[in-house]
């Protein structure tokens, strides 16, 4: 009777490093360009391009190229390594347009890790194999870190394109001196951190990063307009002609006192964007930590689906009725149990008087038009008056556009008290 034998390491080294490069190409193809390199030297190595189909490889400002490096585990002990070369650059930082996949697992109880280069060079192992210094990267490490499971696909892969944008913005300051002036560019590059969809009591972080920069652009152009008349005063010849330049700077950067100064513009400085910045990297983090930042993404997405799936078929909606949500959940990972919604009568939800004021409300007392009333580990309750709101800047969208548009403080109320009961109050 014929035994079965394990196959040998070298061709086990080549079933795997198939399994890995195949389940990558699987994972990026819903989002990127994909290419091989001609050679792999350790691991499956593709080239990823974000796909911009008005810029090609052949563009002077072609798109930023990422590389990924595919491993496979197959059994727990396993452990690869990863070149130092492919994490650092010659500056001696990560390289933003690197990334390691990780598989593990069979078809039915499969897993996918990511680690940036980031990652790697801030927190795994960096040991001398034959004379090469590699990062080292066991399974069993992998394990104890959360943070680099993927629980959503699009959400990694939102992750993924994010740092390619990055990439492709520092490739291109590089480009600014030929291609465009310094004063008229605002790109809307932000770190990958912040563009996580968790709402903040602020507003939108990369909207707001990049009316910042357009305002630190005005600053830019004010003082190159100096700059350039200070240069003309350097070069010219002709006294009387430097006395009508010196009079037009005067009247730009002289004030009532005689003093020289350089007006730059207002809000360069706006302490609260940056407050919430912090605030919302600190949630990020913490929440990263423990591998739950997709599944607090995902129950706010849930909230905002449920609730309006409910109110769909009751538009419009009455201004004197409140929506009140019973949602049970699960406090250790954030999974929606159950979601239950209803309407009532203003005036016998919250106990008052049904007289009407002048405008047709019943007058709430100063009372939210939305905020979360219960919330313990198992469950939150909150309601929302939906008839309440206005959408005059949205008069070419159908009312449930209107609404499916719209990011009522519902939404991040829930989420912020969610926050709050397990991590503790972040705006503290």
């Amino acid at each position: 009777m014929a035994m079965d034998m394990d196959p040998p390491a070298w061709l086990k080294a080549m079933q795997n490093g198939g399994i890995g490069e195949a389940r990558a190409k699987a994972f990026l193809l819903d989002r990127f360009w994909v290419l091989e390199r001609s050679v792999d030297i350790e691991g499956a190595d593709l080239i990823i391009q974000r796909r911009l189909t008005e810029r090609s490889l052949f563009d002077r400002d072609a798109p930023a190229l990422g590389v990924v490096q595919a491993k496979f585990f197959g059994n727990p002990n396993t452990v690869h390594f990863v070149n130092k070369d492919y994490v650092v650059g010659n500056n001696g930082k990560p390289r933003v347009e690197f990334f390691l996949l990780c598989f593990s697992g069979n078809d039915e109880e499969s897993a996918i890790y990511v680690v940036s280069a980031t990652e790697l060079f801030e927190f795994f192992d960096l040991v001398d194999v034959n004379g090469r210094l590699k990062y080292r990267v066991s399974y069993s490490y992998l394990l104890s870190r959360k943070e680099y499971l993927i629980s959503s696909k699009r959400l990694a892969l939102n992750r993924m394109d994010s740092a390619l944008k990055q990439a492709d913005f520092e490739k291109n300051r590089r480009f600014v001196s030929w291609a465009l002036s310094a004063a008229d560019r605002v790109s809307d590059t932000i770190l990958p951190v912040f563009n996580e969809p968790i709402n903040n009591w602020w507003g939108d972080i990369p909207k707001g990063f990049k009316e910042l920069k357009g305002n630190v652009l005005d600053a830019i152009a004010v003082i190159e307009g100096a700059h350039g008349r200070l240069v003309q005063i350097a070069e010219e010849s002709d006294p009387l002609v430097v006395e009508g330049i010196i009079k037009e700077l005067e009247y730009e950067c002289r004030d009532g006192l005689g003093t020289w100064s350089i007006p730059l513009p207002d809000d360069l400085y706006p302490q609260d964007f940056f407050d919430a910045c912090r605030i919302h990297r600190s949630m990020v983090d913490a929440l990263r930590r423990d591998g739950l930042l997709d599944a607090f993404i995902e129950f706010k997405a849930a909230l905002k689906r449920r609730f309006l799936a409910f109110i769909e078929e009751k538009l419009p909606i009455d201004p004197n009725v409140v929506c009140v949500i019973d949602i049970l959940y699960t406090l250790d990972d954030f999974k929606m149990l159950s979601f239950k919604a209803r309407l009532l009568g203003v005036s016998d939800y919250f106990g008052l008087d049904s007289q009407l004021n002048k405008f047709g409300h019943i007058e709430m007392g100063g009372r939210d038009y939305a905020d979360v009333v219960k919330l313990n580990a198992r469950e939150i309750s909150l309601y929302i008056l939906a008839g309440r709101y206005g959408f005059h800047d949205k008069n070419d969208m159908s009312l449930f556009e209107k609404y499916s548009v719209s990011e009522f403080s519902l939404y991040t109320q829930c989420m912020d008290e969610l926050f709050a009961f397990k991590y503790g109050d972040p705006y503290r």
